[in-house]
Protein backbone atom coordinates (compact mmCIF):
# COMPACT_ATOMS: atom_id res chain seq x y z
CA UNK A 1 0.00 0.00 0.00
CA UNK A 2 1.62 3.21 -0.97
CA UNK A 3 1.77 6.28 1.13
CA UNK A 4 -1.18 7.84 -0.12
CA UNK A 5 -3.58 5.02 -0.19
CA UNK A 6 -2.86 4.66 3.94
CA UNK A 7 -4.20 7.61 4.42
CA UNK A 8 -7.17 7.98 1.40
CA UNK A 9 -9.75 5.02 0.52
CA UNK A 10 -10.06 3.93 -3.07
CA UNK A 11 -13.87 5.62 -3.25
CA UNK A 12 -12.74 8.77 -2.28
CA UNK A 13 -14.19 12.08 -4.43
CA UNK A 14 -12.29 14.89 -4.93
CA UNK A 15 -15.48 16.62 -3.33
CA UNK A 16 -14.80 14.92 -0.15
CA UNK A 17 -11.38 16.68 0.45
CA UNK A 18 -12.37 18.80 4.28
CA UNK A 19 -11.73 22.24 2.46
CA UNK A 20 -14.21 21.50 -0.03
CA UNK A 21 -16.57 19.31 1.93
CA UNK A 22 -16.41 22.48 4.78
CA UNK A 23 -17.73 24.99 1.84
CA UNK A 24 -20.11 22.51 0.35
CA UNK A 25 -21.54 21.73 3.70
CA UNK A 26 -21.68 25.37 4.89
CA UNK A 27 -23.34 26.43 1.25
CA UNK A 28 -25.79 23.93 2.38
CA UNK A 29 -26.66 25.38 5.23
CA UNK A 30 -27.16 28.98 3.61
CA UNK A 31 -29.55 27.47 0.68
CA UNK A 32 -31.26 25.60 3.85
CA UNK A 33 -32.32 28.80 5.98
CA UNK A 34 -32.76 30.96 2.56
CA UNK A 35 -35.77 27.89 1.89
CA UNK A 36 -36.54 27.82 5.93
CA UNK A 37 -37.14 31.76 5.75
CA UNK A 38 -39.82 30.75 2.88
CA UNK A 39 -41.22 27.92 5.02
CA UNK A 40 -41.57 30.29 7.92
CA UNK A 41 -43.48 33.15 5.75
CA UNK A 42 -45.71 30.39 4.45
CA UNK A 43 -46.69 29.26 8.15
CA UNK A 44 -47.37 32.94 9.52
CA UNK A 45 -43.65 32.65 11.39
CA UNK A 46 -41.57 35.19 9.77
CA UNK A 47 -40.73 37.16 13.12
CA UNK A 48 -37.64 39.20 12.80
CA UNK A 49 -36.45 39.71 16.64
CA UNK A 50 -33.13 40.81 17.10
CA UNK A 51 -30.49 39.95 19.93
CA UNK A 52 -31.62 43.55 21.31
CA UNK A 53 -35.11 43.03 21.00
CA UNK A 54 -35.28 39.34 22.43
CA UNK A 55 -33.08 41.26 25.43
CA UNK A 56 -36.15 44.42 25.86
CA UNK A 57 -38.68 41.42 25.60
CA UNK A 58 -36.99 39.28 28.36
CA UNK A 59 -36.40 42.33 30.79
CA UNK A 60 -40.26 43.71 30.28
CA UNK A 61 -39.07 46.76 28.45
CA UNK A 62 -41.04 45.60 25.33
CA UNK A 63 -44.18 43.55 25.43
CA UNK A 64 -44.78 40.59 22.97
CA UNK A 65 -47.96 42.02 21.96
CA UNK A 66 -47.04 45.29 21.03
CA UNK A 67 -44.66 43.40 17.73
CA UNK A 68 -47.22 40.49 17.20
CA UNK A 69 -50.37 38.63 17.56
CA UNK A 70 -48.59 35.07 18.11
CA UNK A 71 -48.59 33.50 21.23
CA UNK A 72 -45.20 33.37 22.86
CA UNK A 73 -44.47 29.81 22.51
CA UNK A 74 -44.70 30.27 18.68
CA UNK A 75 -42.59 33.33 18.63
CA UNK A 76 -40.13 30.99 20.12
CA UNK A 77 -41.19 28.24 17.63
CA UNK A 78 -40.39 30.44 14.79
CA UNK A 79 -36.64 30.17 15.71
CA UNK A 80 -36.49 26.52 15.26
CA UNK A 81 -38.83 25.87 12.79
CA UNK A 82 -36.16 27.62 9.86
CA UNK A 83 -33.97 25.07 10.33
CA UNK A 84 -36.62 22.62 8.19
CA UNK A 85 -35.55 24.05 5.36
CA UNK A 86 -31.83 22.51 5.83
CA UNK A 87 -33.69 19.28 6.12
CA UNK A 88 -34.83 19.89 2.63
CA UNK A 89 -31.35 20.79 0.91
CA UNK A 90 -29.34 18.05 3.08
CA UNK A 91 -31.27 15.49 1.47
CA UNK A 92 -31.59 16.59 -1.80
CA UNK A 93 -27.92 16.67 -1.72
CA UNK A 94 -27.87 13.02 -0.33
CA UNK A 95 -30.53 11.80 -3.09
CA UNK A 96 -29.76 13.57 -6.23
CA UNK A 97 -26.03 12.67 -6.42
CA UNK A 98 -25.96 8.56 -6.93
CA UNK A 99 -22.79 9.21 -5.25
CA UNK A 100 -24.12 9.77 -1.94
CA UNK A 101 -27.30 7.87 -1.97
CA UNK A 102 -25.73 5.38 0.56
CA UNK A 103 -26.03 7.96 2.42
CA UNK A 104 -29.66 7.73 2.86
CA UNK A 105 -29.09 4.37 4.53
CA UNK A 106 -28.01 5.55 7.48
CA UNK A 107 -31.01 8.21 7.64
CA UNK A 108 -33.54 5.45 8.43
CA UNK A 109 -34.47 3.73 10.86
CA UNK A 110 -33.32 -0.63 11.04
CA UNK A 111 -33.64 -3.66 13.12
CA UNK A 112 -29.89 -2.88 13.99
CA UNK A 113 -27.82 0.32 14.83
CA UNK A 114 -30.72 3.30 14.13
CA UNK A 115 -33.43 1.42 16.02
CA UNK A 116 -35.96 3.08 17.87
CA UNK A 117 -35.02 1.70 21.27
CA UNK A 118 -31.41 3.69 20.47
CA UNK A 119 -33.38 7.01 19.76
CA UNK A 120 -35.09 6.43 23.14
CA UNK A 121 -31.55 5.92 25.14
CA UNK A 122 -30.09 8.53 23.34
CA UNK A 123 -33.27 10.57 24.43
CA UNK A 124 -32.93 10.10 27.94
CA UNK A 125 -29.42 10.46 28.12
CA UNK A 126 -29.71 13.96 26.81
CA UNK A 127 -32.14 15.25 29.17
CA UNK A 128 -29.53 13.55 31.83
CA UNK A 129 -26.65 15.04 31.07
CA UNK A 130 -28.08 18.44 30.65
CA UNK A 131 -30.71 18.25 33.81
CA UNK A 132 -27.51 16.78 35.94
CA UNK A 133 -25.55 20.21 35.18
CA UNK A 134 -28.50 22.15 36.08
CA UNK A 135 -29.19 20.75 39.34
CA UNK A 136 -25.68 20.57 40.28
CA UNK A 137 -25.62 24.65 39.33
CA UNK A 138 -29.07 25.40 41.18
CA UNK A 139 -27.34 22.93 44.51
CA UNK A 140 -24.00 25.72 43.89
CA UNK A 141 -26.64 28.39 43.91
CA UNK A 142 -25.73 29.71 40.36
CA UNK A 143 -29.77 29.46 39.30
CA UNK A 144 -32.39 30.07 40.75
CA UNK A 145 -35.92 29.11 39.19
CA UNK A 146 -39.43 29.81 39.96
CA UNK A 147 -42.17 27.69 38.06
CA UNK A 148 -43.84 29.69 35.43
CA UNK A 149 -46.62 27.35 33.59
CA UNK A 150 -47.16 23.75 32.13
CA UNK A 151 -49.03 23.61 29.17
CA UNK A 152 -49.12 20.04 27.37
CA UNK A 153 -49.90 21.27 23.76
CA UNK A 154 -47.36 24.05 23.41
CA UNK A 155 -44.75 21.72 24.98
CA UNK A 156 -45.32 19.32 22.37
CA UNK A 157 -45.29 21.95 19.89
CA UNK A 158 -41.71 23.16 20.87
CA UNK A 159 -40.43 19.84 21.20
CA UNK A 160 -41.27 18.88 17.61
CA UNK A 161 -39.84 22.08 16.31
CA UNK A 162 -36.11 21.51 18.81
CA UNK A 163 -36.33 17.94 16.79
CA UNK A 164 -36.23 20.21 13.22
CA UNK A 165 -33.61 22.12 14.37
CA UNK A 166 -31.29 19.43 16.26
CA UNK A 167 -32.21 16.89 13.43
CA UNK A 168 -30.98 19.76 10.79
CA UNK A 169 -27.55 20.30 12.80
CA UNK A 170 -27.27 16.41 13.37
CA UNK A 171 -28.07 15.39 9.65
CA UNK A 172 -25.59 18.05 8.36
CA UNK A 173 -22.73 17.34 10.79
CA UNK A 174 -22.76 13.39 11.13
CA UNK A 175 -24.96 12.46 8.29
CA UNK A 176 -23.51 14.69 5.11
CA UNK A 177 -20.23 16.28 6.47
CA UNK A 178 -19.17 12.98 8.56
CA UNK A 179 -19.78 10.76 5.99
CA UNK A 180 -18.06 12.58 2.90
CA UNK A 181 -14.92 12.80 5.07
CA UNK A 182 -15.06 9.09 6.25
CA UNK A 183 -15.59 8.10 2.37
CA UNK A 184 -11.87 10.36 1.89
CA UNK A 185 -9.91 9.57 5.26
CA UNK A 186 -8.96 6.21 6.44
CA UNK A 187 -8.75 6.98 9.84
CA UNK A 188 -11.78 7.32 11.83
CA UNK A 189 -10.51 10.54 13.97
CA UNK A 190 -10.23 12.49 10.62
CA UNK A 191 -14.23 12.74 10.24
CA UNK A 192 -15.19 12.70 13.92
CA UNK A 193 -12.84 15.41 14.77
CA UNK A 194 -12.69 17.35 11.77
CA UNK A 195 -17.02 17.35 11.35
CA UNK A 196 -17.09 18.64 15.73
CA UNK A 197 -14.89 21.44 15.04
CA UNK A 198 -17.14 22.05 12.05
CA UNK A 199 -20.02 21.68 14.35
CA UNK A 200 -18.09 24.19 16.72
CA UNK A 201 -17.45 26.33 14.18
CA UNK A 202 -20.98 26.77 12.99
CA UNK A 203 -21.77 28.90 16.89
CA UNK A 204 -18.84 30.90 17.19
CA UNK A 205 -21.41 33.64 16.37
CA UNK A 206 -23.24 32.62 19.33
CA UNK A 207 -23.34 35.17 22.22
CA UNK A 208 -20.97 34.32 24.85
CA UNK A 209 -19.55 31.90 22.94
CA UNK A 210 -15.74 31.46 24.25
CA UNK A 211 -12.39 29.04 24.71
CA UNK A 212 -14.73 27.16 27.03
CA UNK A 213 -18.36 26.74 24.80
CA UNK A 214 -16.13 25.99 21.95
CA UNK A 215 -14.82 23.03 23.55
CA UNK A 216 -17.81 21.97 24.72
CA UNK A 217 -19.48 21.53 21.40
CA UNK A 218 -16.54 20.25 19.67
CA UNK A 219 -16.29 17.35 22.50
CA UNK A 220 -20.68 16.58 22.54
CA UNK A 221 -19.86 16.87 18.79
CA UNK A 222 -17.25 14.09 18.99
CA UNK A 223 -19.73 12.37 21.14
CA UNK A 224 -22.22 12.12 18.79
CA UNK A 225 -19.54 10.79 16.00
CA UNK A 226 -18.80 7.89 18.15
CA UNK A 227 -22.91 6.85 18.31
CA UNK A 228 -22.47 6.77 14.30
CA UNK A 229 -19.02 5.18 14.43
CA UNK A 230 -19.74 2.60 16.92
CA UNK A 231 -23.20 2.49 17.00
CA UNK A 232 -24.73 3.27 13.63
CA UNK A 233 -27.69 5.16 15.67
CA UNK A 234 -27.96 8.62 14.13
CA UNK A 235 -31.08 8.71 15.65
CA UNK A 236 -29.97 8.57 18.75
CA UNK A 237 -28.12 11.67 18.23
CA UNK A 238 -30.64 13.55 16.82
CA UNK A 239 -33.09 12.60 19.77
CA UNK A 240 -30.05 13.21 22.46
CA UNK A 241 -29.38 16.88 20.76
CA UNK A 242 -33.24 17.20 20.78
CA UNK A 243 -33.57 16.68 24.71
CA UNK A 244 -30.40 18.26 25.25
CA UNK A 245 -31.56 21.61 24.02
CA UNK A 246 -35.45 20.80 25.07
CA UNK A 247 -34.23 20.33 28.78
CA UNK A 248 -32.11 23.89 28.83
CA UNK A 249 -34.15 26.04 26.93
CA UNK A 250 -37.27 24.83 27.21
CA UNK A 251 -37.92 23.20 30.14
CA UNK A 252 -35.64 24.98 32.66
CA UNK A 253 -35.46 28.53 30.93
CA UNK A 254 -32.27 28.48 30.62
CA UNK A 255 -29.65 29.89 27.59
CA UNK A 256 -28.64 27.20 25.17
CA UNK A 257 -25.58 28.11 23.50
CA UNK A 258 -26.33 31.82 24.42
CA UNK A 259 -29.78 31.91 22.74
CA UNK A 260 -32.55 32.78 24.92
CA UNK A 261 -36.31 31.24 25.01
CA UNK A 262 -39.42 33.37 25.36
CA UNK A 263 -41.63 30.51 26.86
CA UNK A 264 -40.77 28.04 28.97
CA UNK A 265 -41.77 25.59 31.93
CA UNK A 266 -39.26 27.62 34.86
CA UNK A 267 -38.04 30.93 34.42
CA UNK A 268 -34.96 32.10 35.71
CA UNK A 269 -35.17 34.90 38.20
CA UNK A 270 -31.17 34.49 39.18
CA UNK A 271 -28.26 33.37 37.28
CA UNK A 272 -24.57 33.35 38.39
CA UNK A 273 -21.78 31.84 36.36
CA UNK A 274 -20.08 28.37 38.01
CA UNK A 275 -18.56 24.92 36.70
CA UNK A 276 -21.21 23.71 35.79
CA UNK A 277 -23.06 27.09 33.96
CA UNK A 278 -22.46 29.79 32.23
CA UNK A 279 -24.34 33.30 33.14
CA UNK A 280 -24.75 33.70 29.43
CA UNK A 281 -23.45 31.10 27.39
CA UNK A 282 -25.80 28.19 29.69
CA UNK A 283 -24.44 24.91 30.70
CA UNK A 284 -22.78 24.51 27.58
CA UNK A 285 -20.17 27.51 29.01
CA UNK A 286 -19.33 25.30 31.96
CA UNK A 287 -16.17 23.87 32.76
CA UNK A 288 -18.16 20.62 34.23
CA UNK A 289 -20.45 20.16 31.39
CA UNK A 290 -17.00 19.65 28.55
CA UNK A 291 -15.60 17.17 31.47
CA UNK A 292 -19.16 15.17 32.05
CA UNK A 293 -19.61 14.90 28.49
CA UNK A 294 -15.64 13.77 27.72
CA UNK A 295 -16.67 11.17 30.58
CA UNK A 296 -19.17 10.29 28.71
CA UNK A 297 -17.26 9.68 25.22
CA UNK A 298 -14.41 7.61 27.45
CA UNK A 299 -17.82 5.74 28.37
CA UNK A 300 -19.15 4.80 25.16
CA UNK A 301 -15.91 3.88 24.05
CA UNK A 302 -15.14 1.33 26.81
CA UNK A 303 -18.04 -0.36 25.99
CA UNK A 304 -17.97 -0.71 22.21
CA UNK A 305 -14.17 -2.37 23.39
CA UNK A 306 -15.27 -4.49 26.17
CA UNK A 307 -18.54 -6.02 23.65
CA UNK A 308 -16.48 -5.80 20.64
CA UNK A 309 -18.39 -3.03 18.53
CA UNK A 310 -16.73 -2.74 15.08
CA UNK A 311 -16.41 0.33 13.03
CA UNK A 312 -20.15 1.16 10.94
CA UNK A 313 -18.77 2.03 7.76
CA UNK A 314 -21.63 3.38 4.53
CA UNK A 315 -18.61 2.50 2.10
CA UNK A 316 -16.47 -0.57 2.70
CA UNK A 317 -18.37 -2.20 -0.21
CA UNK A 318 -17.80 0.94 -2.24
CA UNK A 319 -14.02 0.80 -0.72
CA UNK A 320 -14.07 -2.73 -2.72
CA UNK A 321 -15.65 -2.18 -5.63
CA UNK A 322 -12.90 0.51 -6.19
CA UNK A 323 -9.93 -1.79 -5.32
CA UNK A 324 -11.32 -4.26 -8.30
CA UNK A 325 -11.62 -1.21 -10.49
CA UNK A 326 -8.14 -0.19 -10.38
CA UNK A 327 -5.67 -1.20 -12.45
CA UNK A 328 -2.82 -3.50 -10.78
CA UNK A 329 0.55 -1.84 -9.79
CA UNK A 330 3.71 -1.69 -11.30
CA UNK A 331 5.66 -4.92 -10.74
CA UNK A 332 2.77 -6.52 -9.23
CA UNK A 333 1.84 -9.97 -10.62
CA UNK A 334 -0.95 -10.46 -13.00
CA UNK A 335 -3.31 -13.23 -12.47
CA UNK A 336 -4.58 -15.52 -15.49
CA UNK A 337 -8.23 -15.80 -16.10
Amino acid sequence: MGYIERFLRPCRKFTDIFPIAMIETFLLMMVGSLIGLVVNRSLGLDIDLTPEILEQLITGETELSDLTSLPAYLVCASNYTIFIGIWVAIILAMLLPPSNRPMLKKFLFAREGNTVGRALLGLLAGFGLNATCVVISILLGNIELRFDHFEPMPLLFLFVSVLVQSGAEEITCRQFLYQKLARRYRHPLVAAVLSAVFFGACHLGNTGMGPVPFAQVVIIGILFSELIYYYDALWACIMMHTAWNYTQNIIFGLPNSGLVSLYSIFELRAASSGPFFDAVFGVEGGIGACILLALSCVALFVYAKRHNLGPKDLWADADQESEQSLPPAPGAPRHMA
